[in-house]
């Protein structure tokens, strides 16, 4: 209260407007009874709308009345058809090569519904770019229902991808006792 009564019989503000020195203080025994005082005839466009059109939430789920929850707080989404790209499981895995390169690793589990791309480390930023080309294939495969295993051998012996690289047709499918094997193989 003290900070309102500072405003009291200050200049007017271009956008703010002004407290009269005389003006008296009120009460109301509830914000929205004060607000429908000094707005009378206000409508809150998002009451009536949301009254309008029985909705309780925007399409992505976030509740319209945000005391119900605040829904996703993020406009990325992963797709719902992608592979997870952890496994405690035993996985295969062949090598992507650039050239005599290799890039890094296209892997699946042999027990559970994880695939992935994994760089080498010694292979740089071109091992890391080289997953903007084989993460969205195993993406597309999962949208086909292929599974981990089948993505796996889908492009091997596909042409060479400039920046993806290729799994050559003679590349040989192998198998490492779990992923951190793998990782380490990769020297991360």
């Amino acid at each position: 209260m003290e900070a309102l009564c500072r405003w009291k019989g200050a200049p007017e503000d271009p956008e703010g407007g002004r407290i009269a020195a005389d003006a008296p203080e009120q009460e109301a025994p509830s914000l929205e009874s004060s607000e429908r005082r000094v707005n009378p005839g206000y409508v809150d466009p998002l009451k009536d709308f949301s009254d309008q059109h029985e909705m309780t939430t925007w399409t992505d789920g976030t509740p319209i009345d945000r005391s119900r929850g605040w829904g996703p707080l993020t406009p990325w989404k992963l797709p719902d058809t992608d592979f997870p790209a952890v496994t405690v499981a035993a996985v295969r895995y062949l090598p992507v090569t650039r050239g005599d390169v290799v890039l890094g690793y296209l892997w699946a589990s042999v027990a559970d519904d994880a695939a992935y791309y994994m760089k080498r480390a010694d292979a740089g930023s071109d091992g890391f770019n080289a997953g903007g080309i084989w993460v969205p294939r195993l993406r597309e495969a999962a949208d086909e229902g292929l599974t981990p295993l089948q993505a796996l051998r889908k492009w091997k012996g596909a042409p060479e991808d400039p920046r993806g690289g290729a799994i050559k047709a003679d590349a040989q499918e192998q198998e490492a006792p779990s992923l951190d094997a793998l990782k380490e193989l990769a020297g991360q």
